[in-house]
């Protein structure tokens, strides 16, 4: 739960960080097509789409209809982005 907590705050500060910032290498060195958003609220994936973040995923269970890639927990995110 913790790792989750972690993953929601730094989502949503590179979200916060714009659209401009997306755009371009940030502090990180990470630029926004390069980066992967994971959240269980789809308005704040919605956001980072608008922001430039090509891939988002929605945390949730199976079953549930989003316009968002779907991943039930964290440990799916590594084989998902490999394939």
């Amino acid at each position: 739960m913790r790792l989750f907590a972690i993953v929601a705050v730094l989502a949503a500060l590179i979200i916060t960080a714009g659209a401009q910032a997306a755009k371009h290498k940030v502090d990180s060195g990470i630029r926004g097509e390069d980066a992967v958003t994971v959240d269980d609220q789809e308005k704040c994936l919605d956001w980072a789409r608008r922001a430039g973040f090509a891939r988002t995923f929605l945390l949730a269970t199976v079953g549930t209809a989003s316009a968002h890639e779907m991943i039930a927990t964290l440990s799916e995110l590594p084989a998902r982005l490999e394939g």
